[in-house]
């Protein structure tokens, strides 16, 4: 006959157990709230500040790419394009973690990472539909005119330099090729603009220990200066990170003269 002090220690045993039972139930109970939609809720001014594009440039690309986006299952409460866009949009703009992003909308990392990753993809397929350089020479002589308004230099066809975007350590045997001068690792990315900064050609696949001049001199843009392809009165501008050529202009570390200081 069991006594008093064992009945009370199954009791508890048991209340412990229906206590985890409990438990589980409700961690693993799903609540699915309402995400937030930026894209109706905030004014334009406050929608350009967060996500660095205006409205109708959101709407233009979710147009472009969102028939990729469509979800094919109807489980789990799929994020619709416009939301894997606007996650996407706030990544890049504010430089944060994937964790962040997905806590912002309701996800997990993963799922932020998945949908980052969706439409990184399909955003850079469309790139040579507007990464382009001017092609024709009325092109050409337009771009030259803005910088000469904006400015007073004449004959420029682009300002050239390049900036480093961090990247976690690609591991392997040519990992450190990747960390730059100041100790991080990053991709060295190149890219060339017009005197309105829109970007008219662009060099990512170098990485982050890559010196700037070396991008240059090895990219097809250099070698459409060096074959004549373009008119040799146009010329870059860059910084004292180049060499100064006939097609790629860099400042006057010591001006003398009143014309240098000028320059």
């Amino acid at each position: 006959m069991a006594t008093f002090d064992e009945d009370e220690a199954e009791m508890l045993e048991n209340l412990k157990y229906l206590d985890y039972i409990d438990r589980m139930v409700r961690r693993s109970r799903r609540i699915i709230s309402p995400r937030r939609n930026d894209f109706e809720q905030l004014d334009d001014y406050d929608f350009l500040c967060r996500y660095r594009l205006p409205k109708e440039s959101v709407r233009n690309v979710v147009e472009r790419i969102g028939d990729n986006l469509v979800s094919t299952s109807s489980r789990n409460y799929a994020m619709s394009p416009m939301e894997q866009l606007l996650l996407a949009l706030r990544f890049y703009a504010t430089g944060t973690f994937q964790l962040v992003v997905g806590d912002l909308n309701d996800l997990s990392q993963s799922s932020a990472c998945r949908a980052i990753n969706r439409v990184s993809f399909l955003i850079a397929q469309m790139s040579a539909d507007y990464i382009q350089l001017p092609k024709t020479e009325s092109e050409r002589t337009q771009i030259s005119q803005d910088f000469f308004h904006l400015s007073g230099f004449p004959c420029v066809y682009g300002a050239i330099d390049c900036t480093h975007i961090p990247i976690q350590s690609p591991g392997g045997e040519t990992a450190e090729l990747f960390r730059n001068r100041k100790g991080y690792f990053s991709i060295n990315v190149q890219t060339v603009s017009d005197s309105q900064l829109k970007i008219r050609n662009i060099v990512a696949r170098w990485p982050g220990s890559s010196h700037d001049s070396t991008i240059f001199a090895n990219s097809h843009l250099c070698a459409m200066f060096q074959a004549g392809d373009i008119p040799s009165k146009y010329h870059l501008l860059g910084d004292s990170g180049y060499g100064c050529k006939a097609y790629l202009l860099t400042p006057i570390l010591n001006p003398q003269s009143d014309q240098e200081k000028k320059v």
